[in-house]
This record gives structure tokens, sequence and C-alpha cells, in this order.
């Protein structure tokens, strides 16, 4: 029976190179983003919608009738994709939808979860914008001043999607007690010991191990970098990353990420430049 596991990453934090190393292993389907997440959602909130119109005598018939929906519909996604046992769908709200998964199969989701320094994070977006010369001019607006300095770019990314939605949502996996339930990686210490993570992501999922090149990766997924912003270039060797936030953003700028998300620092241990 094919198993299907969930990759609910920050963005830039090594989601991509993830994926694409589990795809040396034959057995393993890992794709690029997907839309699979908010297809299930959408179909929760026009159940919902249709449930107000129904006698009350039939929610519960109905919400078994739903979930049953939802189980199949996942694995027949999934099945008619690939053959392959097992399927890694990619997208950064899985975990925030933890619960809901658990209601629709009635089981524990597996969610590996890749974070970052923010710091770090926060640089890369500022890169890629920077090296976007032909993209650039959408995401300013001269007459409002908006995001017309990196420091604008910043605040914007720290209060907008996606940075800020799915970092809004880690807080509240947090809240809830479900960070306990699911796999974290830290992208640091992916690059310098890419063997014991992923180890330790095979042992999560309980599947046979794969002997991975951490050499020589190979990119097998397209992601829609129009769509995201991003270059999803990705390393063809794991290396140690070396952090170039105060190079690229400055000291000033690491503070003010560090001082205004101190809960995530704390919850995975970054410590202050």
């Amino acid at each position: 029976m094919q198993k299907i596991f969930y990759n609910s990453s920050l963005p830039r934090s090594g989601a991509t190179l993830l994926q694409n190393i589990l795809a040396q292993n034959n057995d393993i389907y890992a794709p690029s983003m997907g839309a699979l997440t908010e297809i299930i959602v959408s179909a929760k909130n026009e159940f919902l919608m249709n449930l107000q119109y129904q006698h009350p005598s039939q929610e519960q018939i109905l919400k078994k009738a739903f979930t049953s929906f939802c189980k199949e519909g996942l694995k027949a996604y999934a099945a008619n994709i690939t053959n392959k046992p097992y399927y890694v769908d990619k997208n950064f709200s899985w975990g925030y939808f933890y619960d809901y998964l658990v209601q629709i199969n009635n089981e524990a989701p597996k969610i590996i979860f890749m974070v970052r320094d923010l710091r770090d994070i926060f640089a890369s977006f500022e890169k890629n914008y920077r090296n976007d010369f032909l993209k650039i001019n959408s995401h300013i607006d001269w007459n409002e001043l908006k995001n017309t300095t990196m420091e604008k770019r910043i605040v914007e990314w720290s209060t907008k999607p996606p940075l800020a939605l799915n970092l809004e949502r880690l807080k509240e996996i947090i809240n809830w007690g479900n960070d306990s339930k699911m796999l974290f990686i830290k992208y640091e210490e992916f690059c310098i010991s890419p063997e014991s993570e992923i180890k330790r992501i095979y042992d999560f999922l309980k599947i046979p191990y794969f002997l991975h090149d951490f050499k020589s990766v190979k990119k097998t997924t397209i992601e829609n970098d129009m769509l995201h912003f991003a270059s999803h270039k990705i390393k063809s060797k794991v290396s140690v990353n070396e952090t170039k936030a105060e190079e690229i953003i400055g000291k000033e700028a690491c503070n003010w990420i560090y001082k205004n998300h101190l809960w995530y620092f704390k919850k995975f241990n970054y410590a202050i430049c």
C-alpha cells in the first residue's frame, strides 16, 4: 500500500534540496510544491458551507462521509501521479493542518519540517530580490514608496505571505503542542551532517534506509519561480552552510529580525549574531 508523507518546511529553508535528495531513492516520489493542501482545505470549506443547510440529524453522517471522501481523495491523487510506494508531498501548510490530517486518515501523519536561521531566510529573500532584475519593478511602488528600501522589504516579508503566514502557522503548531509530533530538521545541521539527518528522516518515516549520494545531487523537481518570486536552484553537493546574513542585510537588520522573532530563535536554539 502506498504511503503519503508530508514536507512542510519554511520558505528558503532547504525543502527543495531535501525533495531532490529523497528522490534519489527509486521508491520515493518527491515532487515540487503542489496544491494538494489547497484542494483538501478548499473541499473542507465548501463542505462546511453546505453543512449549514443540512438538518442537524444528518451532521455526523455527512462528516463521516466527507472525511472518507478526503481520505480516498488523498490516496487517489498520489496513486495516479506515481506508483512508487512512498509519496512525499511538499507544501508549506501541511504542518498547520496536522489535526485535520489526523481526522481524515484516523492516524498521525508523518510531517517533516525544515527550519533555518531566520536571518538567513530574510537574507535569501533579499538576495533573490536583488538578483531578479527583470521582475524587480513589480515589487516596488515608487508612488506609494512601497518596498523601496531593504528595511521596508524586511518589514514587508515579516508581515505578509509567504514568510509571515508560515511563521504564524508555525507558532500555532507550537502553541497547540503539535511540534512534538513532527520531525524538525535544521538546515544548517543537515548541511553539516546530511547522512545522520537523512537517517533521522528514515527512522521517523519508518521506511527502509537508502544510501544517498550527497556529493552529486541532481535537480529533478521543477518549481514555478515566477509564482514564488525566488530561485529554486539547489546545491549539487551538500556542504557546510556559512551564514551570509550580515553581509547581505547588515547587522542592524539581523538584530531587528532576532528581537522581533525571539520565540523562533529560542525554540530552535539559534544564537544572536
